[in-house]
């Protein structure tokens, strides 16, 4: 992080207490931070290291990557680092908050202001007497509010020796998901109209290089456009998609300032669509000539490469050198939903799960948790 912009962020010294918040991975573009941070933060004159403590949000990074180097070496992990083990592993549906252990985070965790049952030894609220007592015994006891999902916890240690059976180590994964990124990146920008053309405008940072897990994780995030520049609307790509059966999600991806920035909206424009009727959750159109949201492709453990190519496929097929209705779902790939399968064929008609942030599909028949 450059001396200037971290002047710029912190100040000048104070006694003020500064939390610093950063995604190890965008959710939206797949683009990945430097887990360098906490430590150069740490060691910059303009900070107050006793008061500045640092959140690494790895939810998206922790799909696709190993997370043995943020947790190393103590003196350079985040304070905080928040998990998914959900988008991991899609059951159980459970979160995890991994805490530096030093003075500093045990004073700033002890000052909250509010608890809960489980998390208390002693509550009181009788006349002048009231009063509760903090569970002191170890940290998480003090941390835990309510009645713990016990059977989720139980479920998440077979979920964790499932997935290494099944796909081996994250740094295996990681080196997969790289490998197939990279290939979907070449793919994109090799779709051009007859005029030059791309059909594909993908949306990142200079940095990102797609097939460096350093700097770039499994998503690729885009929209389709037509030879003469015009974007087709994401929601329409997105409903072609799924009658081919290939899962992506389109809208501003629950990142609206990052979709803002990209798709140049000013706070003004999105105030006018909102006095329109525009609300999130809504299908991403075409607002004055503009995309108000994007097309995110997403690749997760169990992708292969034939994913990527029948992706890639399907953009030549649909949109190269289309004009009129390209975002049309074509007769012969429309769905008919009350079609009824055969299950005593399972594995011919198998249903497909989705998760539709991180994963392709796969069959429910041969789920093994």
């Amino acid at each position: 992080m450059a001396g200037g912009c971290m002047s710029g962020m912190f100040g000048r010294r104070t006694d003020q207490v500064r939390l610093f918040a950063y995604p190890g991975q965008s959710n939206m573009t797949g683009r990945r931070l430097p887990l360098s941070w906490p430590a150069e933060i740490r060691a910059s004159p303009q900070t107050d290291s006793a008061n500045t403590f640092i959140l690494l949000d790895a939810a998206a990074l922790a799909t696709t990557a190993p997370l043995n180097n943020v947790f190393r070496n103590p003196a350079t992990a985040p304070d905080f680092t928040c998990v998914s083990f959900y988008k991991i592993f899609g059951f159980p549906d459970l979160g995890g908050l991994i805490i530096r252990k030093n003075p500093a985070t045990m004073r700033i965790l002890a000052s909250r202001r509010y608890f809960g049952g489980g998390s208390v030894d002693m509550v009181t609220v009788l006349g002048d007497d009231a009063f509760h007592a903090k569970k002191t015994i170890n940290l998480h006891s003090s941390l835990e509010d309510g009645t713990l999902p016990f059977h989720s916890i139980i479920a998440l240690g077979t979920a964790i020796d499932t997935h290494e059976k099944l796909f081996g180590s994250m740094a295996q994964i990681s080196s997969h998901t790289a490998a197939l990124v990279r290939e979907l990146y070449t793919g994109l920008t090799s779709l051009r109209h007859s005029n030059g053309l791309p059909v594909a405008r993908i949306y990142n940072e200079q940095s990102a290089m797609y097939g460096d897990a350093r700097t770039q994780g499994a998503a690729i995030a885009l929209n389709i456009q037509r030879p003469d520049g015009s974007i087709i609307a994401p929601s329409a790509v997105e409903t072609a998609a799924n009658a081919a059966h290939i899962y992506l999600r389109s809208g501003s991806l629950c990142n609206p300032g990052g979709a803002a920035a990209y798709l140049e909206w000013s706070g003004a424009g999105l105030r006018q669509l909102y006095a329109e009727g525009l609300r999130c959750g809504a299908p991403s159109e075409i607002h004055a000539g503009k995309p108000v949201g994007l097309v995110r492709a997403s690749l997760g453990t169990m992708s292969i490469l034939a994913d990527v190519e029948a992706f890639v496929t399907f953009l030549r097929e649909q949109y190269v050198d289309c004009m009129a209705d390209c975002g049309a779902v074509p007769e012969a790939m429309s769905y008919d939903s009350s079609t009824k399968l055969d299950f005593g064929d399972s594995e011919k008609h198998a249903p497909q799960a989705v998760d539709v942030e991180n994963q392709a599909g796969w069959s429910l028949f041969r789920c093994c948790l």
